[in-house]
């Protein structure tokens, strides 16, 4: 029993590394709505509200320990900022597991990471309009049911 608590760490961590995960999936999948918002209207929505959708169902999750929104902060025309609070440093989680943090797919900006110290952590985005062009006069893929 001692082995396991050595390996994967008490319940407790568990649970905790848990909730740090879920956050950090959280804001990447509101990254890349507010980026597909801006690609669709050029603009930031004002509060992650506006992200809501009807049609697909998506709706800007919440903390999965608190229930509270995530902070969302407009920084500029195609800038922003995703807070959290965690509670373990990401560092912490990698020694743990052995995993790595995840980095969304776009391997161009490696700076969007989500390494985090234990506490508040306020990730700065800025949209690369050559990466992410907007969507003027393409067709926007629709999922197939």
């Amino acid at each position: 029993m001692i082995t396991g608590f050595f390996v994967i760490g008490s319940p407790k961590t568990e649970r905790l590394r848990r909730f740090d995960q879920e956050r950090t999936s959280d804001l990447e999948s509101i990254q890349w709505q507010i980026i597909e918002n801006w690609r669709r209207k050029e603009v930031l929505p004002e509060n992650l509200n506006n992200l809501k959708d009807e049609i697909s169902g998506y709706q800007a999750p919440n903390d999965p320990q608190t229930n509270e929104p995530y902070e969302y902060i407009i920084k500029g025309e195609n800038s922003f900022e995703l807070c959290a609070t965690f509670n373990l440093a990401s560092d912490e989680l990698d020694k743990e597991t052995r995993s790595r943090v995840p980095i969304p797919g776009n391997t161009k900006n490696p700076s969007w990471n989500w390494k985090h110290p234990a506490g508040r952590k306020c990730f700065e985005r800025t949209i690369d309009k050559e990466l992410y062009p907007l969507y003027e006069n393409e067709r926007i893929p629709r999922p197939i049911d």
